[in-house]
Order: C-alpha cells, then sequence, then structure tokens
C-alpha cells in the first residue's frame, strides 16, 4: 500500500488549503490519487474540488494566498511574500502549487505553528478512524457544520500540540460527534452510579446572617422596619439642612433613582418616589472639606428609622466630569461611589472603621465595601513621554458601580433578599481587558446560571461557592510594565530607563492597581452551578451543587468537593484534584472519559490529564 507514503502530504494540503484536518476518507483518497497521477495532478484537482469552490468561490489568488498564511501560520502575509508568488504563479490554476511551496518553505515559528498543526489534524483524524483504514468510525465527521467546527479546532493550535484526550473531548463537546456515534456509545457499569451523588439547586440558600462579623461591621444597629420606604428630592430646603442648600437637578435625580431601583433588585425593599416629605429626602449642600462628597443625617426612635436627609457635595456637580464616567450604558466613578455610600447610611449602615466591630484592612476597601473610606484597587495607571522626561500617575478610571460583595450582604442580612431577582437561567458575562476594568456583585435568586469568561485570556481564578470572590482576568505587575514600557519606547523614550521607571512606579503603588483581584463576589445565598474559563492557566474551585466546568485552553487546576460535577478541559495540560483518598473513590474510565465517584462527590472528567487525590 504504497499510497501510504502519501499520507502527510495530503494532510498537510487539508490544513494549508482546506483548512480543517481531513476526514479519513478523503484522506485515503487523494494519497491514492497522488500514488496513481502525481502530486502535480492533484495540486490542480485538489483546488478545483467542490469544497474548494465553496471555500474560496470567486475569490483573488491574494486573498486565498492571505487565507492559506492565517490557516496554516495563525497571520496574514507580508505584502512582498504576497507579491512574490503572485509574480511567480500569475495564473489562477497553479494556486495549489503556490500553497504547497509556502508551507513546505515555512522558517521559524511559521515552520512551528505548521508542523503542529498538522499533529494536531493527525490526532483529529485518527480519533475518527484508529487504523486509518476507513472502516469502523468512531464518529461521523461530514457536512459543512462539522468542517467549521474542524476549522475551529485548528484555529486554537499553535505552539502547543493538544493531546489525544483533548482532541476526542472536542469531537464530543463541539457537537461533531453525534449521539448514535460508538465514541459516545461508552456507559458506565449500572453499579457506578455518578447520580447518586448528585445535589440540584432549588433556587437560592441562605443570605448572610445579621450576627456575622462582617455584618455587624457595617450595621449601624438602626433599620427601617417597613418594606415600603418613600424618597423626594425637595425643592426647597427640608428640616434638616446644610448651608447653601440646593435640590438636585435631572442628571442627579435620575442617578438616585437608579440606584434605589438596582438595590431593589438585590433587598427585600421597595423605593416609591413621592412628591415631598419622603422618608429619604436628597439634597445638595455647600459642605465642609471632611465631608465634601457627601453626608447624611438619619433619625432614629431606639434602633428604628423614621426619616433621613442625604446631602450631597457641591463638587459632585461642579467637577462632573471628573466625579462620574460613563462605561459601556452606566456611570461609574467617585461621584457614583457617594451616592451608594449616602444611601447606605440612610439604610442603616456604618462605616467599617467605626465601632466595636471593624473589618480587616484587606476589606476595608471600595472593591468590598463602598461604606469604606479607602479607595483600594480601582486605579489604572497612565505613563507619557514629552520628550525630556517620563511621567507617571494613577487614574480612577473605574470603581465598583453598585454596592459591593459586603454591603449588598449587610442589606440582606437587615432587610432580607429579593427572592425573585433573576430566577431563569442566567449567563454573565462581564467583559473585561487592561482599559475596562469591573466590580461585579452577583446576586441571582434560581435557575441553572452560568459564569462565562471563555474569551478571556488572561488567568481566572473562580470560586463558584457563594459569598467567596473571584479573580477574572488577573493582570500581572510584569503585564503592566510590559505593556507600558513598549509604548513608552514607541514615544522615543530609552526602553530600559523606562522599564526601570514603570516597574519602580507601579511597584510603589501596587496596593492601589487594579489587578483584577476578587473583582467578582457571588453574594451569599447566590448558587451558580456552571462556568466557562478562557485561555489563561486558570484556577476553579466548584460548590456542594452539580457543576458543569468548561476550562478552555491552558494548564488548568480544577478541585472537586461536592455534588455531581461535569469537567469539561480544553487544550492544555488539565488537572483535577479530588478531595478523596483512593480507597474512598471509585473509578470508571470510557473511550472518552472517566468517572470518579467519592463519598460526596461524582465528576465525569473529558479532556483532563491528570487526577490527583488527597492520599
Amino acid at each position: 500500500m504504497a499510497y501510504l507514503d502519501w499520507l502527510e502530504t495530503v494532510q498537510k494540503l487539508y490544513v494549508a488549503y482546506y483548512q480543517r484536518p481531513a476526514d479519513p476518507g478523503g484522506l485515503i483518497y487523494w494519497a491514492k490519487r497522488i500514488e496513481e497521477i502525481g502530486l502535480e495532478r492533484v495540486l490542480l484537482d485538489f483546488v478545483q474540488s467542490p469544497e474548494s469552490q465553496a471555500l474560496y468561490g470567486n475569490k483573488t489568488i491574494e486573498e486565498i494566498i492571505a487565507e492559506v498564511y492565517r490557516s496554516a501560520f495563525n497571520r496574514d502575509p507580508e505584502p512582498e511574500g504576497l507579491n512574490y508568488w503572485t509574480k511567480v504563479y500569475p495564473e489562477e490554476e497553479k494556486i495549489g502549487t503556490i500553497v504547497w511551496h509556502i508551507v513546505n518553505g515555512a522558517q521559524g515559528d511559521d515552520k512551528i505553528i505548521f508542523t503542529n498543526k498538522v499533529k494536531a489534524a493527525d490526532l483529529f483524524t485518527k480519533s475518527i478512524d484508529p487504523e486509518l483504514d476507513g472502516k469502523d468510525f468512531l464518529v461521523t465527521y461530514a457536512g459543512q457544520e462539522d468542517a467549521k467546527k474542524a476549522r475551529e479546532y485548528l484555529q486554537k493550535v499553535a505552539y502547543v500540540i493538544p493531546s489525544l484526550n483533548d482532541t476526542k473531548a472536542y469531537l464530543v463537546l463541539s457537537g461533531i460527534a453525534d449521539s448514535s456515534d460508538h465514541l459516545l456509545k461508552a456507559y458506565p457499569p449500572q453499579e457506578v452510579n455518578p447520580k447518586s451523588k448528585s445535589k440540584v439547586n432549588l433556587g437560592y440558600g441562605p443570605i448572610a446572617d445579621i450576627s456575622s462579623f462582617n455584618v455587624k461591621a457595617l450595621d449601624a444597629e438602626v433599620k427601617w422596619t417597613k418594606k415600603i420606604i418613600t424618597y423626594s428630592f425637595p425643592v426647597s430646603s427640608p428640616e434638616a439642612s446644610y448651608p447653601n442648600w440646593m435640590p438636585l437637578d435631572n442628571f442627579e435625580k435620575d442617578l438616585v433613582r437608579s440606584a434605589l431601583n438596582k438595590i431593589s433588585a438585590y433587598v427585600d425593599l421597595t423605593f416609591q418616589e413621592v412628591p415631598y416629605g419622603g422618608d429619604i429626602q436628597f439634597g445638595m449642600a455647600e459642605l465642609s472639606s471632611y465631608e465634601a462628597s457627601g453626608i447624611t443625617r438619619t433619625f432614629s426612635i431606639g434602633n428604628v428609622l423614621t426619616s433621613a436627609y442625604v446631602f450631597f457635595g457641591q463638587d459632585l456637580r461642579l467637577k462632573r466630569n471628573e466625579k462620574f464616567y460613563l462605561v459601556d450604558d452606566a456611570y461609574t466613578g467617585w461621584g457614583v461611589i457617594t451616592i451608594y455610600h449616602e444611601i447606605g447610611h440612610a439604610l442603616g449602615l456604618k462605616h467599617p472603621f467605626e465601632g466595636a466591630y471593624i473589618l480587616s484592612k484587606k476589606l476595608d476597601s471600595h472593591p468590598y465595601t463602598i461604606m469604606s473610606y479607602t479607595p483600594g484597587r480601582v486605579y489604572l495607571p497612565h505613563f507619557y513621554y514629552d520628550g525630556k522626561k517620563i511621567t507617571g500617575e494613577l487614574r480612577l478610571y473605574s470603581t465598583p458601580s453598585f454596592f459591593s460583595p459586603l454591603d449588598v450582604e449587610a442589606l440582606q442580612a437587615k432587610y432580607g433578599a429579593n427572592v425573585n431577582t433573576n430566577p431563569e437561567d442566567n449567563v454573565y458575562n462581564p467583559e473585561t481587558t487592561s482599559d475596562s476594568p469591573f466590580y461585579l456583585s452577583l446576586w441571582d435568586a434560581g435557575g441553572v446560571d452560568t459564569i462565562d469568561f471563555s474569551d478571556i485570556e488572561q488567568p481566572c481564578i473562580v470560586n463558584l461557592s457563594d459569598g467567596t470572590f473571584s479573580t477574572i482576568g488577573a493582570i500581572s505587575l510584569d503585564e503592566y510594565v510590559y505593556h507600558w514600557t513598549a509604548k513608552l519606547a514607541s514615544q522615543g523614550a530609552d526602553p530600559q530607563f523606562a522599564e526601570s521607571y514603570v516597574r519602580k512606579f507601579l511597584t510603589d503603588n501596587f496596593d492601589r492597581l487594579y489587578t483584577g483581584a476578587d473583582n467578582l463576589a457571588i453574594v451569599k445565598g447566590t448558587i451558580v452551578e456552571n462556568v466557562k474559563t478562557g485561555a489563561g492557566d486558570d484556577v476553579v474551585y466548584d460548590n456542594v451543587y452539580d457543576n458543569v466546568i468548561e476550562t478552555g485552553d491552558g494548564d488548568d487546576v480544577i478541585y472537586i468537593s461536592g455534588g455531581y460535577d461535569e469537567v469539561y478541559g480544553g487544550f492544555g495540560y488539565d488537572k483535577v484534584f479530588v478531595n478523596a483518598t483512593k480507597s474512598e473513590t471509585s473509578s470508571y474510565a470510557a473511550e472518552w472519559y472517566q468517572l470518579l465517584i467519592g463519598p460526596n462527590f461524582a465528576v465525569k472528567l473529558v479532556g483532563i490529564e491528570e487526577v490527583v487525590l488527597s492520599s
């Protein structure tokens, strides 16, 4: 069977020109054709095939070559390279020859990437037909949809070759494998019953308790005893006033209304606007320097609030562009923090650094509670070079745009949670880049929910348990230094000096620098079942419920402790730690997955390279 000598050649053509791994039938067919009529004639036939016409249509030679470069090398061609190939082979029918010479003449990174893609394609084809004999396929691989998914598989390949385990997992997860395919017919024996460990979420869990330390650190020990709280925007000075009092304008009123509406989605309170004399009255005044942003005066009988007057400092209006930033469709910035901070006082919250219960230094900052006076990690660095010197500064680009998680938990402990918020299945996908930081307090009262960060390339540390913090899109000091050193060098600064200056400046201010740390909080009582992470080296901790965990690319680590979980590792070396010893677990290995059952958990492992037991 001399045609076997041509299998690698055909696989190269599929990867470069069809942009996908070869199907076993096509691989064998074209290899036999080369043996019969020669490579030069097959190159012509290959590019005139129906798949070629469907893929490239009426595209020019230049457009086809550009697509080949992207398929084979993950990059666009240089203009001079494109010009060279079209001059050497101007005839349209020679495109097959051009492609063959391009991939075989690759050097450096291009050669490495293309070679890895061909090896990955071989794994793909052999996962479908292990014997490469065109018989007994494990997977049905045919049609435009399967071809599209196979192309996506190869697009992921660069410097790392997926394992056979990864490849089989991809065939299943992408939907290329059909339900009737042999790869999906492997079922565990009856005595292996992973669902016996299932724990299904029926809504929401216990919310924060009024007796917890963190709640006490924010509780002023006064509260409203009614569920409907009225509020108003007086047009004349209220009873409890300040010098140079003035009413709020429409912009400020809308921000207050928006804040109260959002609070009612988290807390079992309803806020009703009235024309005058509300329980909470809002205005603006000339405040002293230490009160500059805002102040709230509350009145109570015993521990029952009877009225509250919120006064915002005039700086919120005079310096509006500095105090409020519009990020996407929501305002953030110091002005928003002030609004929520003062509403917090009006609802019976105190500063975390006052009273008998004081928060730890780590938690006494805005990412954890906006009742704090400490901004914390809410600044982004900025550097510029004027031709003579480098100047660095921290800019308050973004702060939490809502109550932080400890504030939410304290208010829910005092008033109860709104259990009608997001009861359906929801997907949460806040985008994060180094230019758009975020802080999210997630409250969800039901459904099967997913946090989806599959588009994020930076590392993520995700904890699915409620009352915990996760880091989504971690940004390291070195990444900041690299980014700004390159930018300053492009402005003409000396790279070595720029690197030294930037590193020292950021190191000195690192405790104020946004790094993505703890930017996602799952509020106590919120149950999130599923998570998808991206291309970074991610860490995921499950919760006691049934979870579906998809870790994407990268070398990922997953910790399993409870419920019936399904873990899908993507490309990379993925490791699962289970909270059980060898004697406490039973296992079953199928064609494309492994089952482990322990004392409090069961887990289905797909595309996982290593399992680590507790001992």
